[in-house]
């Protein structure tokens, strides 16, 4: 006999063992004479599962990536501003992301371990050039203008940019205490408005080795420009 008439039979034989049986013992016996035929089975799927993510978020773009820094607002922040209506002015497909986020950061006595978690996250992002902009408040601005966060907006703006937004530039203090434009503040502009964002100034500034600086320009135009 054939391999393949064996098989044909022992599944024939299989088929008549399961007609006979209720449904909870068709289920216990496919279960002890299967499972570890089931077991490789959810394993090769769960390893494609994980591949194919992985391939999938390989094609993804991150065009711009920002964090709000202790924002107090009482309404719910609007992050389609950003992640929806922003990257349609762009004209950024599918796969081009544009992402915000809002996070609490505290010091000194009442620091927690949350702040800690989210400055360690802040940290990894700029490390691995992630992170594009940080809008906040005057506390965390100084702290990341004394670790050289920003980039000199005085050094990285067009010139008729720069003009526009004289009146707005905040300058920060680096850790060697040379003083530069670290920030535009984009409070009480129809942007800020709409997305939630209550923080007076609101310091909104470039992350030093960001890989979309033209990208956050771009964001500095929509801001004032709209």
């Amino acid at each position: 006999m054939s391999l393949k008439e064996e098989i044909k039979n022992e599944a024939a034989v299989e088929r008549e063992k399961l007609k006979h049986m209720s449904f909870q013992d068709k289920l216990w016996y496919i279960w002890e004479y299967y499972k570890f035929h089931i077991a490789v089975v959810i394993g090769i799927i769960f390893i494609l599962c994980i591949i194919g993510t992985s391939i999938y978020n390989s094609t993804i773009e991150n065009s711009l990536y920002c964090i709000i820094i202790n924002n107090q607002s009482n309404s719910e922040m609007n992050y389609d501003v950003l992640t929806r209506d922003f990257h349609d002015h762009m004209g950024f497909g599918k796969k081009q992301e544009v992402n915000a986020e809002s996070i609490y950061i505290t010091y000194g006595d009442v620091v927690s371990e949350f702040s800690y978690a989210s400055m360690a996250k802040i940290s990894a992002m700029i490390a691995s050039k992630e992170l594009d902009i940080l809008i906040t408040d005057k506390e965390n601005f100084d702290r990341y203008s004394t670790m050289n966060g920003y980039g000199d907006l005085e050094q990285i703006l067009p010139e008729d940019l720069l003009a526009l937004l004289k009146d707005r530039l905040c300058y920060g203090t680096t850790e060697d205490g040379q003083t530069a434009a670290f920030a535009v503040d984009i409070s009480r502009t129809a942007f800020t408005e709409n997305m939630g964002i209550s923080l007076e100034p609101a310091y909104c500034g470039f992350i030093s080795n960001s890989q979309n600086t033209d990208t956050a320009i771009a964001l500095l135009r929509y801001i004032f420009e709209q």
